[in-house]
């Protein structure tokens, strides 16, 4: 048989009070970890959310990076390329139907084209040519003083060698050439007389 002890009511008091204290604590710190656990998980939905976000937008962005090297490479060599390299911007088309027909807009610059790549028009003899560009030097000015020099070639040239007729001049061509003539140094050495009054 065991002998029980007397309770006293004082103590039983403090040990509940003991109790509710520790698990009121207990049910506070509960409560922070889950607010922490749950602005932990707003957090990580957020920072996907943005890490998304940010792949399309790289991913477009090298889309348009791609996009805009074509059309740079395109420009440079219609511009820069040699004559037999130049696109004709109805070429240029044909290579972006396939995007018109998937629903996608062509480039802006596939419709545009400098005006010395657009092709003629056979249909329209109205229309004037544009004269060429001449490569080579400027003429020199009119109002320079000329002086003609005739070069004709040694008696002995214009004979045949083969039947020893003569020959005739069928032409001639004519040159122009610019001539800066040297200056001319001088010292001049003056001697004044003295004259004695």
């Amino acid at each position: 048989m065991s002998v029980t002890r007397p309770v006293d009511p004082m103590d039983l008091e403090r040990q509940i009070t003991a109790l509710r204290e520790r698990l009121a604590n207990a049910e506070a710190a509960l409560a922070a970890k889950t607010a922490e656990a749950e602005a932990s998980a707003a957090l990580a939905k957020s920072s996907a959310a943005q890490v998304e976000s940010l792949a399309a937008l790289a991913e477009a962005s090298a889309a348009k990076a791609e996009l805009l090297q074509q059309r740079l490479d395109a420009l440079a060599r219609q511009i820069f390329g040699r004559s037999s390299e130049r696109v004709d911007p109805r070429q240029l088309q044909l290579a972006f139907e396939e995007a018109v027909e998937a629903g996608e807009t062509p480039p802006p610059f596939v419709g545009e084209a400098p005006d010395e790549e657009t092709p003629p028009d056979e249909d329209d003899p109205k229309k004037p040519k544009k004269p060429k560009k001449r490569n080579g030097r400027v003429p020199l000015p009119d109002h320079l003083p000329r002086e003609r020099k005739t070069h004709t070639p040694a008696p002995e040239a214009l004979i045949c060698e083969c039947c020893g007729g003569g020959k005739t001049a069928f032409g001639e061509e004519v040159t122009s050439q610019l001539e800066i003539p040297p200056c001319e140094l001088r010292g001049d050495r003056a001697r004044p007389r003295k004259i004695q009054l």
